[in-house]
């Protein structure tokens, strides 16, 4: 029997409880009520709320597979005590996680119970079903497409894929949640509210395997005044029935960027990427019609007619002379077999003998030594051409790759007039890596490079001497080192590199003209580039005084360069603007101040490059300066100096004497500090150009500044460690501020005494390290609950003596945490953290906080319910637990090994 505490009852109280205590329950109810009576006739409600069980999703696995479930339990107005697990009547685990193998075929009906600290219990099921394994079965393998954005009320057609290597998908399921929207692959979707819809695509082979693959939705809303997007499906063409073609579509939007693709024959959709493969099996005339869709949901339409003809029969030999030196001598053709193509050809050796069938290396002895001419027909997908004295004819031969096909090739003579067939060759790297120029084909801008992907170091340290500017890149990804050392300056503004995501010194030596430069930035900032690319060209050096100066642009490229890097974040490495085409350029201005007759400033380069025109503010100016500069004041006061040009670096000497920036003008900085200009103010009304700022670290600390700065565009920087390290004055906001590239923040306001401004927006799902981030920031008490801090590896004294701070953060999610002191000495802090996964945490320190007795046992009680490490060491200085986490404690020290170091039990 079940007695209520009585707390100042009377008699006729103890014989109501004990009446009520020996009575039924109805466990369906969300609440079980006591009413309890005192001698003077008042009446008491004891009212406890039931917990709820939560046992997860059914699971489908293969018989004698191990799944792991993982219970969860909530109690409103209380904790949960105890989990148990069953399968019928037999207990499989006390606890909320449980490890579980069926080790027959069905369906197996496991319940959850959950009870709460008043007694109470709920229960949930979930059902595991068991198949049975089919011998050496290879799971399917899904795709839900690429993540879309559309406009809140719009249709959108998600066409889902799955494949099967030994068998067939049988079923496809879409789900939002755990609602089944669909069991087909593809279906129409239309979102109703604003916001990032996940969608989960999950197919099922005929073995009973599954798999799943995720898709976004990002739902915008409409905006009034947008201006629609432009499509081009490109020009109407001719192909053979039967054979494919690449068809390569381009959306570009004025006022926004290009979020959705899709090419359709007549009501059936047939891709929704911007290029794709067509193969038609009818001759005749198909009309296809290419849509693009902006961010803002607008939608454009253009239309492409492909000619279909009839085919004809064609079989023409790779013709190729090779030398042989003495008869007597094996001749060896050696294929390329570590690209693990098959072979399957034929080949007639010019001298009244032929072999058929060859599926490897081909070997002939020769009567005769000289030059002889062979033919090849079929299955040859690649080869090494440099084992060959000349190329006559590419004939028939369907390529699938020309990977190192060249490469240091230095005699072999190329005569061929005829184009290759290129339509299934995905792979050009090192094609013609360190090749002479007469190893150059002569019909190469004719080439079909539509289905190549790979082009790293094609023509790395070759003089190309053609014109490929037509040629078709859309699919290609990697283009590192494709033109390093080529002294190749070609026109790539037709170009369309939408998908690469390898740029790196692509143009490094490659010596890209001013002209050729500006039309490549115009043309691709209209592209819909991929993000975070790195864009190698030849940068300047000054190395002990020895300047090279680089790939330059000009006023006429100026916006689209930066265009790309604030819109795509790219890293552009060239040698900035020519100084003498700079246009209008605004210079950087700032105020000196000297304090003796002989104080002497220092512009110093250390080896980067530097190119550019200052005033000294004194009557006197130097131009073109590309080395370290000194001047010298001849009295004291403040001096207004304007640098124009190339000035990337805060090189200069006697930072101190910096007092004010009045103008950041059009100067791209690279790197940029005042830790040394204590007196730093920011007057200047417009904003520096950071987009090739990649660390703002330590840029104030140790400083009074105080400006606003909430206008600047960080958007690229990915280190911003010590930012206001010790700056006791700063309190400005930073809430504009786009961060989701920053993956370092450690000590960023350290000591910063007096901020306290609203971050709750700031995407911090990027940053791996907080460590010591609000450390002694003793105003800061802002909410931070929302932010995504998944990916952080380091809270190392997070919130150490910031002694304001006491926010909800139990949303926080802190995976990837090893060592958890980030509240050690928080001594604002005392909230609840037991809802938090402390899988991997191997010490936890609070010790010094203000958590509380009741938040700590609820801690106590959420570690030993949870698959914790061993050995885990708790420093939580004098904070006592109760009663409720006194066995969770004792079990967590005498099961896994924990030592504890607090106050104890409370009394």
């Amino acid at each position: 029997m079940k007695i209520p505490k009585i707390v100042k009852l009377g008699l006729s109280i103890a014989v109501v409880a004990m009446f009520i205590g020996c009575g039924g329950s109805d466990s369906n109810k969300d609440n079980t009520s006591s009413s309890l009576t005192d001698g003077g006739g008042t009446s008491d409600v004891v009212t406890n709320k039931k917990p709820k069980a939560n046992a997860g999703k059914d699971k489908v696995i293969i018989v004698n597979q191990t799944v792991t479930l993982i219970g969860k339990g909530t109690d409103s107005d209380g904790t949960i005590s105890s989990y148990e697990w069953k399968e019928g009547n037999k207990v499989l685990a006390k606890k909320a996680q449980l490890t579980y193998t069926p080790t027959t075929i069905g369906k197996h009906t496991l319940v959850l119970k959950v009870t709460d600290n008043d007694g109470d219990s709920a229960s949930d099921t979930i059902i595991v079903t068991a198949k049975k394994a089919v011998e050496g079965n290879q799971p399917p393998k899904a795709n839900a497409g690429a993540d879309k954005s559309i406009t809140v009320n719009e249709t959108i057609t998600l066409i889902g894929k799955g494949t099967d290597s030994d068998g067939t998908i049988i079923d496809y399921e879409w789900k939002k949640g755990s609602d089944v929207l669909a069991t087909t692959a593809s279906f129409d979707y239309t979102p109703s509210v604003v916001g990032k819809d996940t969608l989960t695509l999950t197919v099922t082979d005929n073995d009973g395997d599954f798999a799943s693959d995720t898709v976004v939705i990002t739902v915008n809303k409409v905006i009034e005044g947008n201006q629609p997007p432009k499509a081009n499906a490109g020009k109407d063409q001719s192909v053979t029935v039967n054979s494919s073609i690449k068809l390569t579509g381009i959306g570009t939007d004025s006022d926004g960027t290009i979020v959705a693709y899709e090419w359709k024959k007549g009501s059936k959709v047939l891709s929704t990427d911007a290029s794709f493969t067509y193969t038609p099996n009818k001759v005749g005339k198909d009309t296809l019609t290419f849509t693009v869709t902006d961010n803002d949901g607008s939608k454009t339409s253009d239309s492409v007619v492909i000619t279909v003809n009839k085919g004809t029969s064609s079989n023409k030999p790779l013709i190729l002379t090779i030398k042989v030196n003495d008869r007597f001598d094996k001749f060896i053709l050696a294929v390329k077999d570590d690209l693990g193509y098959n072979y399957n050809y034929n080949i007639d050796w010019g001298d009244g003998e032929s072999t058929q069938g060859v599926t490897e290396d081909a070997r002939h002895y020769y009567d005769k030594e000289g030059v002889h001419t062979i033919k090849i027909t079929g299955d040859f997908p690649a080869f090494d051409f440099t084992q060959v004295v000349s190329l006559e004819q590419w004939g028939s031969i369907k390529w699938k790759s020309m990977k190192g096909a060249f490469k240091k090739c230095a005699s072999l003579k190329i005569n061929a007039t005829d184009v290759p067939d290129f339509s299934d060759v995905n792979d050009t790297s090192y094609m013609f890596s360190g090749a002479s120029s007469q190893c150059l084909p002569k019909t190469m801008s004719q080439w079909n490079m539509s289905s190549v992907k790979n082009m790293e170091s094609m023509f790395d340290w070759t003089k190309l001497n053609q014109d490929i500017s037509s040629w078709d890149v859309s699919s290609v990804t990697n283009m590192k080192n494709m033109f390093y050392g080529s002294y190749y300056n070609g026109d790539f503004s037709k170009w369309n590199v939408a998908k690469v995501t390898n740029m790196e010194k692509i143009f490094e030596d490659a010596k890209l003209s001013t002209t050729n430069y500006d039309k490549l930035l115009n043309a691709w900032s209209k592209l819909n580039l991929q993000k975070n690319v790195t864009f190698g060209l030849t940068e300047g050096s000054n190395y002990y005084n020895n300047v090279v100066v680089g790939t330059q642009y000009t006023k006429a490229g100026k916006e689209a360069r930066k265009l790309i890097q604030s819109k795509f974040h790219w890293t552009i490495k060239d040698s900035g603007i020519d100084i003498y085409n700079m246009g209008d350029f605004k210079p950087f201005i700032g105020v000196w101040k000297t304090t003796s007759y002989d104080n002497t400033i220092t512009m110093s380069v250390y080896n980067e490059f530097f190119q550019y025109n200052i005033d000294w503010g004194d009557g006197t100016s130097d131009n073109n300066v590309t080395e370290t500069k000194k001047h010298t004041y001849m009295s004291e006061g403040n001096y207004t100096i304007t640098i124009s040009g190339n000035y990337p670096y805060s090189h200069y000497s006697n930072k101190h004497y910096l007092v004010d920036v009045k103008q950041w003008g059009d100067n791209e900085w690279k790197d940029i500090s005042f830790q040394e200009s204590p007196e730093i103010i920011i007057s200047a009304s417009d904003a520096p150009n950071l987009l090739a700022v990649r660390s703002m670290r330590w840029m104030f600390a140790e400083t009074t500044f105080n400006s606003p700065i909430n206008h600047w565009n960080v958007s690229n920087v990915k280190n911003m460690g010590n930012l206001f390290y010790d700056n006791k004055e700063f309190n400005q906001d930073l809430s504009s501020w786009d961060i989701s590239n920053v993956t370092n923040m450690d000590w960023m306001f350290y000591g910063a005494t007096k901020f306290n401004q609203d971050i709750s927006s700031w995407d911090v799902s990027n940053i791996k390290n907080m460590d010591r981030m609000f450390y002694d920031a003793t105003k800061f008490n802002q909410d931070i609950s929302s932010w995504d801090v998944s990916n952080v590896k380091n809270m190392d004294n997070m919130f150490s003596y910031a002694n304001s701070f006491n926010q909800d953060l139990s949303n926080w999610n802190i995976q990837n945490i090893e060592g958890l002191s980030a509240f050690d000495k928080a001594r604002g802090f005392n909230q609840d953290l037991s809802a938090w996964d402390f899988t991997k945490v191997n010490y936890i320190g609070i010790e010094d906080s203000n958590i509380s007795t009741e938040n700590y046992s609820k801690l106590l009680i959420s570690l030993n319910q949870q698959d914790i490490k061993d050995n885990v060491s708790v420093h939580a200085g004098s904070i006592k637990y109760n009663k409720n986490a006194q066995s969770a404690r004792f079990e967590l020290i005498n099961k896994h090994g924990w030592h504890f170091s607090d106050g104890g039990l409370a009394e």
